[in-house]
């Protein structure tokens, strides 16, 4: 998947910045797609904010979905804004001392 945070333009506001459509949000991995039907879904995770997928995302129209309530994907992005990584270095990381 290519990186979805590339070349955009923050607004602040989570569900502009990543397309997330409406509030509604699936726990569990859509069956299939509410905006197109398609049936494979793809599972998208943010470094940082929280193991595992962040948000769903259909592999054909590539409209993205919540997996947590509104208010709980506000909070850990909140608490995950400050951090920063360098993905250059992650691809030489297996030559470095473990933490």
């Amino acid at each position: 998947m290519e990186d979805i945070l590339k070349d955009k333009v923050k607004t602040g506001n989570v569900y502009l910045d990543f397309n997330i459509q409406g509030r509604k949000f699936f726990e569990d991995k859509p069956l299939s797609c509410p905006i197109c039907g398609h049936e494979k879904m793809g599972a998208v995770e943010l470094l940082g904010v929280k193991h595992g997928p962040f948000f769903w995302e259909c592999d054909e129209c590539e409209s993205r979905f919540l997996r947590y309530p509104p208010a709980k994907t506000d909070k850990l992005l909140k608490e995950a804004e400050e951090l920063h990584y360098d993905l250059e270095e992650l691809d030489n990381i297996h030559l470095g001392l473990p933490n």
